[in-house]
């Protein structure tokens, strides 16, 4: 079973080499990268590594425009990430590298690349990036850290002393097949590398040429909503509203250094004046939905709340808000629903067959940890199921 299993793989692998062969001969290094990485997460051969290395160095991509405005750089970055394309890694890597080397980078526009790049595909070109940032001394870095880059690490790399990292590695190297050395592959591997010395690729475009966001602070907001968990964008935003004049600005801020431990008492007190004032404009379109006195913010944005809706045409009102983007807690009243943009969503509390309905219908959940559940009355009484579209 087990050799049937390595054959199988090895078969895979061979179909994979040969179709970036024949991309490669064909010009496209696009798609050609795009296999290889395919082959390497089946099976991390150090030879793969090195053609994809070696791929990644002659692909005509452009590469990405450095701004001296910390904010637009670092939107323009994120904006070549959002395809997920391989053959943008490397331009990414290279203005990541250079980013975390300017002293002036504000460290959350490095930890906002970092959170990008961990959530790309497998990728040995980051895998390796993160394995040296991990003694980088502008970086405190974690075994929670590593155990999110696991599915990048390159078990070839040459890390030594620390152990965690020993045993990732280990892990990943289980992942080669016994008879991967078979001599089925050598050809391939052989031609593969002929292909990218002598191959003449197209031209890659950018997918993304401006970065998002940068024309309106209606427009920084939406891209919050987009990415609720990327921390960047919102302190982004912030710095926006502060030269605004707007006190919502000033509030991120504040509960930023909340989360960070940095809150002075005068800065706790100016947080609980901000939000006395100005909380029911910064729920937007939630406010009506909502118990106002239930409701806390995180990192300047609603977190938790008790939602109010007890009819199914008020919960079709409210289920498509932005706004629920940014909440992780929610206690439902009458009706409940779970809905694709409640992207953040981690409690789910008081969930009727409605909600649990919606659940079931979503392509994508969200990073849900606990749901309890209710019996309404209406299902009690043996009515219809109504789900929200």
């Amino acid at each position: 079973m087990a050799h049937r299993r390595s054959t199988r793989k090895i078969n895979q692998l061979a179909a994979l080499l040969d179709d970036a062969a024949a991309r490669l001969e064909a010009g496209d290094g696009d798609s050609a990268i795009t296999l290889l990485l395919q082959a390497w997460e089946r099976a991390r051969l150090p030879s793969l590594t090195r053609l994809i290395e070696a791929l990644s160095d002659r692909l005509p991509v452009e590469p990405i425009e450095v701004s001296t405005d910390q904010q637009k750089r670092f939107l323009q970055w994120r904006a070549r990430a959002g395809p997920r394309r391989a053959a943008d890694v490397g331009p990414l890597l290279a203005e990541f590298t250079d980013a975390l080397e300017n002293d002036r980078a504000r460290s959350y526009f490095v930890r906002g690349r970092l959170k990008v790049l961990r959530a790309l595909p497998p990728d040995p070109r980051i895998g390796r990036l993160l394995l040296r940032l991990f003694d980088h001394p502008r970086m405190e870095l974690s075994n929670d850290y590593l155990q999110g880059a696991k599915r990048h690490i390159d078990p070839y790399t040459n890390i030594t002393g620390h152990l965690y990292v020993g045993e990732l590695i280990e892990a990943q190297t289980r992942q080669r097949p016994k008879g991967l050395e078979a001599e089925n592959l050598a050809p391939k591997l052989t031609r593969l590398e002929a292909a990218i010395e002598t191959a003449s690729l197209d031209p890659i475009a950018p997918l993304a040429d401006e970065a998002p966001g940068l024309e309106s602070d209606e427009a920084m907001l939406a891209a919050v909503y987009a990415n609720p968990a990327d921390d960047a964008l919102r302190q982004i935003y912030a710095d926006r509203l502060i030269e605004l004049g707007e006190p919502h600005g000033e509030f991120i801020t504040l509960q930023f250094q909340r989360a960070a431990g940095t809150l002075s008492p005068e800065g706790a007190r100016r947080e609980v004046s901000l939000l006395a004032k100005h909380h029911v404009t910064w729920l937007g379109a939630l406010a009506p939905f909502v118990r106002k006195s239930s409701v806390t913010f995180e990192k300047g944005f609603v977190a938790h709340v008790s939602c109010t809706c007890k009819r199914v045409f008020e919960a079709k009102q409210t289920a498509q808000l932005t706004e629920w983007a940014t909440v992780k807690d929610v206690v439902f009243d009458k009706i409940s629903f779970i809905t694709p943009t409640m992207k953040s969503l981690e409690i789910a509390n008081n969930v009727n067959a409605f909600g649990v309905d919606t659940l079931i219908a979503l392509d994508t959940l969200p990073p849900l940890k606990g749901l309890s559940l209710t019996v309404s009355s209406a299902q009690s009484k043996g009515e219809p199921r109504t789900c929200i579209d």
